[in-house]
């Protein structure tokens, strides 16, 4: 329902301003977030999603989710599909196989640059010449997720951490995404260790990187380091083609060291396609398998 009333709260770092954007008590309260922006990465929505729990005590320290692809989180009527994941009902339900248990959500959305933003540095220097060029050509230019991971650990997670009164605390901290951003979810992870504990990447898209994939995985996931990492896939539409790689993937970590069901989990849903609706359904086990031991219940 909408605010009666607006605040504003000048903030440290990269959030300027605050104003309540939607508040309802039943499912929590959603702030968007004006803030100030690097050169390279264009301004999007950026908002701050609070679970009712946390309105009714806000010196609770809960788990936050910093989620890519923010505007289909939330709302139908904003989701370029027309579904969102509905994180509000999800988070703000009680806890059980399904249902995570409270969290905090930074919902950052895309912007037009957003495979140059979500292509993992890493993954692109894998590539062989021919295959880089093929993406700058076909993105309009290299990578940006350097730039982008740069800000959301050094500015971004800070500010939001002062602006909730809590410390920043990487083992309650995790990134979220799907298809492109769920490659950039896994390589945020493994880059900022000091900031997150883990990601979950739904129908992770491992064609971006075919050609590299082995050599980025040898180099950026050598050896578990008390990370967890989600991955999943289904197999219709654009998912069709993540079957098989996610079995290479599979196989890699098996050889550095990951272990399946502890450090990582990967999970096949036969008939899933590359849609909102899917990752709708699988976000809660997914978030329940993720945050379970950072959640003190």
């Amino acid at each position: 329902m909408p605010e009666s009333g607006r605040g504003a709260l000048v903030l440290w770092g990269a959030l300027l301003l605050v104003h309540v954007a939607i508040a309802d008590p039943s499912c929590g309260r959603l702030l968007s977030l004006e803030l100030k922006w690097p050169p390279g990465l264009e301004p999007r929505p950026v908002e701050l999603w609070l679970p009712p729990a946390y309105l009714a005590d806000s010196t609770l320290s809960l788990p936050i989710l910093f989620a890519q692809d923010g505007q289909n989180l939330f709302d139908p009527a904003r989701s370029y599909s027309g579904v969102d994941w509905g994180l509000d009902e999800l988070l703000a339900a009680p806890v059980d196989s399904l249902h995570p248990g409270p969290a905090i959500v930074v919902a950052i959305g895309n912007s037009p640059q957003r495979r140059r933003e979500y292509m993992p540095q890493g993954l692109y220097d894998a590539l062989p010449p021919a295959a880089q060029q093929a993406f700058r050509n076909a993105y309009g230019g290299a990578p940006l997720s350097t730039l982008y991971l740069t800000w959301l650990a050094g500015s971004l997670v800070p500010a939001v951490a002062r602006q909730l009164h809590q410390i920043p605390a990487p083992e309650r901290s995790f990134l979220v995404g799907s298809s492109f951003g769920g490659l950039i979810a896994l390589e945020g992870a493994l880059c900022h260790p000091r900031h997150f504990k883990g990601a979950a990447a739904l129908s992770t898209h491992w064609v971006a990187g075919e050609q590299g994939l082995e050599k980025w995985l040898d180099q950026r996931f050598a050896h578990p380091s008390g990370q967890r990492l989600y991955m999943d896939h289904g197999d219709q539409s654009l998912d069709a083609a993540y079957p098989p790689l996610q079995a290479r993937v599979n196989a890699r970590l098996d050889s550095l060291g990951w272990r399946r069901g502890v450090d990582c989990q990967a999970l096949a849903f036969p008939g899933d396609s590359h849609h909102e609706s899917a990752w709708r359904r699988r976000v809660g086990p997914a978030l329940v398998w993720l945050l379970t031991p950072s959640i003190s219940r």
